[in-house]
């Protein structure tokens, strides 16, 4: 046992995994779509979606607080249920993202995760769910939903019954 402990201990210690992104997309301008909105939310102009700014139960300016909680897509839709009774950010039309909407926040050129920090910063590099199945992948039993892998930026079906992350969203008047 001290032996397994000795080599542990020997480890060096890994660092939080960052973005990885190619070269011209670094220095990438932010795309002038988003907008801040309030109380902890973002708005995309050019869709008319207002998004949650963190991923639930991630919290503060920067979504550094808290830690995402693994949902069910039932437990998701329970939960989002309470949050529009409680009237989230003022709103109570909060819905999860269809996987086109879902889609819309993908950084293509960056991985793990696959999103603009810049608008949605400590972004998890981990399944998103979306309200409808992907009728691209569907096996039409009835199971699964669709997701967005933020980790690689591809999208999947995954058992409903599974946890994954979820970031609501609602819609909003184009101006």
């Amino acid at each position: 046992l001290s032996l397994i402990l000795v080599a542990l201990l020997s480890l060096p210690i890994l660092a939080a995994p960052q973005q990885i992104c190619r070269q011209n997309e670094k220095n990438a301008p932010q795309a002038p779509r988003w907008q801040a909105g309030a109380a902890g939310t973002v708005i995309d102009q050019q869709l008319g979606l207002q998004w949650q700014l963190c991923p639930l139960d991630q919290s503060g300016p920067d979504c550094a607080q808290g830690q995402w909680t693994p949902l069910s897509l039932m437990q998701a839709r329970d939960h989002l249920y309470q949050l529009n009774a409680q009237g989230l950010s003022g709103h109570d039309d909060w819905r999860l993202p269809t996987l086109s909407e879902l889609e819309s926040l993908r950084r293509d050129g960056c991985v793990a995760p696959s999103i603009d920090l810049r608008v949605f910063p400590h972004t998890p590099a981990v399944w998103f769910w979306s309200l409808e199945a992907d009728a691209k992948q569907s096996n039409g039993d009835g199971y699964t939903a669709a997701y967005l892998d933020f980790a690689s930026g591809f999208t999947g079906e995954d058992d409903k019954n599974l946890g994954n992350a979820i970031r609501l969203v609602r819609s909003i008047p184009l101006k």
